[in-house]
């Protein structure tokens, strides 16, 4: 990503801090595979499924209140696109709603199918005075570590999210949900994925998408690891079950 390829549209900078709407682009790069661990028969499909994740952009839609971020369609089979958004650590679609604290995620897996899950996104920032230039933008570094399925932090220090975020571009969101720094996440580094702005739009000629993912059938992060659990043999089950267990130690 070059500067020049960054598509910002402002009235003026210094009224940033009132910014109401703005669409912005991410790209995704995975992170290196260590094919060492993989069968060599397997391996081949692996490196091909990591380069057709990447062509897989995400966007993030937001306005006063409400953010939607999802990955945008390409020309894939629905079951290949969804594989590729969630083996790429990206996301299909999820609502916030800064407001009212709402936090809903549209999931689509060939074991539980359809789902809108009630899922907060869980982050506790450790501000840093590291900075690097992104294509001409000073970032600041900020780490949070990952949260486990109980709300507990997991406190393995070589398992951190990054995030590095530009104090320019005051909105405060960024790709999957995170945000809360004091400016843009223009990357965004996770265990499987960097994310990185390509297009950053904070004055769009049409009012962005904001869908909200209502449903009354809605269901709990627990009812939705009950369903998913359901799906499995018993060989499987145990295989999860074992490694909650080393989460925990």
């Amino acid at each position: 990503m070059k500067k020049k390829y960054l598509l910002i549209i402002l009235f003026s900078i210094l009224h940033c801090f009132g910014q109401k709407t703005g669409t912005i682009t991410y790209k995704k790069i995975s992170n290196p595979i260590d094919l060492t661990k993989a069968d060599i028969s397997i391996q081949e499909q692996l490196v091909k499924t990591s380069k057709e994740s990447d062509k897989i952009e995400y966007v993030l839609n937001f306005n006063e209140f409400e953010v939607y971020f999802y990955a945008k369609k390409i020309l894939l089979q629905e079951n290949m696109f969804n594989a590729y958004v969630i083996i790429g650590g990206g996301k299909l679609k999820l609502y916030q709603n800064k407001k009212t604290q709402e936090s809903r995620e549209y999931i689509d897996s060939k074991r539980v199918g359809q789902v809108i899950l009630n899922k907060k996104v869980l982050y506790d920032w450790t501000l840093t005075n590291e900075s690097k230039n992104i294509d001409g933008y000073k970032c600041f570094k900020a780490t949070s570590p990952y949260f486990k399925e109980d709300g507990t932090k997991n406190e393995n220090p070589n398992l951190m999210i990054t995030a590095w975020y530009c104090p320019e571009i005051p909105v405060k969101l960024g790709p999957l949900g995170y945000g809360d720094l004091p400016g843009l996440i223009i990357e965004l580094q996770t265990k499987m994925s960097t994310f990185v702005a390509k297009t950053i739009n904070l004055n769009p000629e049409i009012v962005p998408e904001i869908d909200k993912l209502t449903s009354q059938k809605a269901i709990s992060e627990e009812t939705y690891k009950e369903m998913y659990m359901g799906t499995l043999n018993k060989e499987q089950y145990n295989a999860v079950k074992e490694s909650e267990v080393k989460q925990k130690k």
